[in-house]
């Protein structure tokens, strides 16, 4: 039998054994209360009683219409009281009985008495007359003793009643104390025979097994889920010895990770020294070129031709190109190698910053931004600023040859993921071309049509990708272009 079953067993036995016991204490509760209601109706008629006599005497003393009023509704509380229904047992029955012929006796002689008084004979003072009151007071006196007699008697079967239901609630509560040890001592007997004994083998033996005795076998034997915990614990130590590598090894190991982690270091200290001595050898040829021809065309103007003139221009134009590729090459290798530091980036912020910028530096080319609110990425906040103003910025140059345009950006939800986009309605692209926009120096328009060196996007995709997300793109000529990412 598994443990599983085991513990449903156990769980149900105890849970029976707790319903009863609730059962039986509610039971006995519920005949407490019905005791303490006997008293308390009990005490109610002891009290009307001895009202009724006060009633009594004050219409004797005064004759007042108000005495009379109160002694009537008095009775008809005593008689609602009588008829609750509370008391049921025979003997019970029998004192109310006599309780009730009492009080309409009472109420019998108590209406001579009232019926007298209203014929006048509160003023004769023959002796017949008083005879006669003397002994409907001693009839009504009598009837209340006995009244009061019998509610006492109707008192104590309600005591007995208490004691006889205290013990049999006592003797119940006992017994099921009883079982209730009986149960718990055979569930912790049952629970360290079948669980805590075989987890303390298994104990004993993961300690053995992790001191480095990879030889050491628990075998349990048992059906239920520790068992197969046992027999699995085995095979995994028995695989662990066949695959165990040796400490040496492992050093070897670490030390050989560590000597390609300091080449991988260097590898980086000499790409940065090459980028610098490109960013300063070949910029220092170049300035020359520029500078001359410069002063060529400044010195020498009006010795040259036009044909010589454009030459010069040609060489100044083509050394500015070479200087803003080796920017845009250094830019592409320090976007490769750059520290990453992550934070909450508002994205829709960059994008406010970037479109009021790309608008002060060109006010003529009328372009409608729409940039959606509450768009965050978690990410590397310079590089993704870089990724923005190289998307928003094509964005922008593509649209110039339209008298207005409008550039979006926005995010949507695709495969479980979000994914942002920025969307113009410009010159677009041929998508039989689309593999190429992001290899660097490809470029799929003219120089003389739009500015650029072709790098711009190639590193919008290296930025993308080393915050392991993704990048494509979709146009079509003069309907605009859609770039789409993930972070």
């Amino acid at each position: 039998m598994s443990i599983k079953t085991r513990l449903k067993i156990n769980t149900i036995a105890s849970v029976a054994a707790v319903i009863i016991t609730g059962v039986v204490f509610i039971g006995a509760n519920s005949q407490m209360e019905k005791v303490s209601r006997k008293e308390t109706k009990t005490a109610v008629l002891v009290k009307g009683i001895t009202e009724l006599e006060i009633l009594t005497y004050d219409y004797l003393l005064h004759h007042e219409k108000r005495s009379e009023e109160q002694w009537k509704m008095r009775y008809d509380s005593l008689q609602n009281s009588l008829l609750s229904g509370e008391f049921k047992e025979p003997a019970e029955l029998a004192v109310l009985e006599r309780v009730n012929n009492n009080l309409k006796g009472i109420k019998y002689n108590f209406s001579q008495l009232t019926e007298g008084y209203r014929n006048g004979q509160d003023r004769l003072s023959n002796k017949t007359t008083i005879e006669l009151q003397e002994r409907l007071i001693s009839q009504m006196m009598l009837s209340s003793r006995e009244a009061v007699s019998d509610s006492f008697k109707l008192n104590e079967l309600t005591h007995r009643e208490r004691e006889n239901v205290r013990q049999k609630s006592n003797m119940l509560t006992g017994f099921l104390i009883s079982v209730l040890a009986v149960v718990i001592t055979s569930i912790s007997f049952l629970i360290n025979r079948t669980i805590s004994e075989p987890l303390r083998k298994l104990r004993e033996g993961t300690e053995v097994v992790g001191s480095g005795n990879l030889a050491y076998r628990i075998n349990m034997d048992t059906k239920d889920e520790i068992g197969q915990l046992s027999r699995s614990f085995d095979q995994m130590t028995e695989r662990l010895k066949r695959v165990s590598v040796s400490r040496d090894e492992l050093v070897k190991e670490n030390i050989k990770r560590r000597q390609m982690g300091n080449a991988l270091k260097a590898a980086n200290r000499e790409l940065e020294a090459f980028s610098y001595s490109v960013s300063h050898d070949l910029r220092a040829p170049l300035r020359s070129i520029d500078g001359f021809s410069r002063a060529l065309l400044e010195d020498y103007l009006d010795r040259l031709d036009e044909k010589g003139k454009d030459y010069l221009n040609r060489v100044c134009r083509a050394s500015q190109r070479m200087g803003q590729l080796i920017d845009d090459m250094l830019i592409l290798s320090r976007v490769v190698r750059a520290e990453m530091h992550y934070e909450e980036v508002d994205l829709s912020a960059m994008a406010r910053e970037i479109s009021s910028n790309l608008g002060n530096s060109r006010s003529e080319h009328r372009v409608e931004f729409i940039i959606q609110e509450g768009l965050t990425a978690t990410g590397d906040a310079r590089l993704l600023k870089m990724a923005m103003e190289n998307l928003l910025g094509n964005a922008w140059k593509f649209t110039e040859k339209h008298s207005s345009a409008k550039i979006e950006f926005g995010a949507k939800r695709e495969n479980g993921k979000q994914v942002f986009f920025v969307r113009d309605d410009g010159a677009g692209f041929d998508m039989a071309y689309v593999n190429k926009l992001f290899q660097p120096f490809q470029r799929l328009h003219e120089l003389a049509e739009f500015s650029g060196t072709g790098v711009g996007l190639a590193n919008v995709k290296r930025i993308i990708q080393r915050h392991g997300g993704d990048i494509w793109a979709e146009g079509a000529i003069e309907r605009g272009a859609a770039f789409y990412f993930s972070i």
